[in-house]
């Protein structure tokens, strides 16, 4: 699997972290996530994530949620997880990092017994709130990252009332609800083929390779892509492709077909043209002139 040169320029992973203060129990991180795909790792906090926008999957402990702008995540302590982009777009999170240890001596202990309510439920830990389902907790958030971020007179207290309201509605409103999707069954096996797919999505993917580092055979590796995200390896490689070719049409970036075609991997524009009529319903010309009324693919069965 050789990458070809590419003149595209890699978004870059660029984040920052304000606080309160030192011993105020939140703090909050903005990320820019890359195709790239990071580490799987915990924290020792308890971490709420909003994304601003852009669309991916989280990996949360052997589950995958597709995610899209508007969504909430929900991470506990210890829980391994990553977030992983699948769109030319930017995908940008707000992570409230939230240590309950510090709540006893910032006088919020009505907060930390909300919170130890709310982790007792089994159906609560590491998931998705979707975006315009909880229109009240999206606005929470949303003030939470302003208040952090500008500091307004007794914002300290604002944070307080916010962060108890906050969670008080997460306990009411059971995550995930309804969503019983093909995205929520198990992708731990398959974890290093999906992500090496969306890092290399403009490379020669072989589902050989991908078994083999899966350490499975082909046939078995192929059922659990079905299984959990309702494509084969293949399948999945050219959606996401499409996708890429969708968000660069979206774009006022002023590249040709042709140079759109090779950059998400295609050598023919034949293939191109075959695979986007396939997803889409129409050639790549007549998208990109009606592309105010239509919407990047979706490569994720909802």
């Amino acid at each position: 699997m050789q990458k070809r040169t590419q003149n595209k320029a890699e978004t870059p992973a660029i984040h920052f972290n304000e606080r309160v203060d030192d011993d105020f129990p939140i703090h909050i991180m903005r990320n820019y996530l890359e195709t790239k795909a990071p580490p799987i790792h915990t924290h020792d906090q308890f971490e709420i994530g909003y994304c601003v926008s852009g669309n991916g999957m989280f990996f949360v402990r052997d589950k995958i949620y597709p995610f899209k702008g508007g969504d909430i995540s929900v991470i506990f302590p210890g829980e391994r997880h990553i977030a992983q982009t699948i769109a030319a777009e930017k995908t940008i999170w707000y992570f409230l990092s939230i240590d309950m240890d510090k709540m006893y001596s910032f006088d919020m202990m009505h907060t930390a017994e909300l919170y130890h309510r709310f982790i007792s439920n089994p159906a609560n830990h590491g998931g998705i709130f979707r975006g315009g389902e909880n229109p009240e907790i999206e606005e929470i958030i949303k003030t939470l990252v302003d208040e952090i971020l500008e500091k307004p007179v007794e914002y300290v207290y604002m944070c307080r009332v916010l962060l108890s309201k906050l969670i008080l509605l997460m306990t009411r409103s059971p995550l995930n609800e309804g969503e019983k999707s093909a995205a929520e069954m198990s992708g731990e096996p398959i974890m290093p083929a999906i992500l090496y797919i969306i890092s290399h999505y403009d490379t020669d993917v072989q589902a050989s390779e991908l078994a083999e580092m899966c350490h499975l055979s082909e046939g078995h590796m192929r059922r659990l892509f079905v299984s959990a995200l309702g494509y084969s390896p293949l399948e999945y490689l050219h959606r996401i492709r499409i996708n890429y070719a969708c968000a660069l049409l979206h774009s006022d970036s002023g590249q040709s077909v042709c140079s759109i075609a090779e950059e998400v991997g295609y050598t023919t524009l034949s293939s191109f043209y075959r695979r986007f009529k396939k997803y889409v319903g129409c050639m790549p010309g007549e998208y990109e002139k009606n592309v105010t009324e239509k919407a990047v693919l979706t490569i994720f069965p909802i």
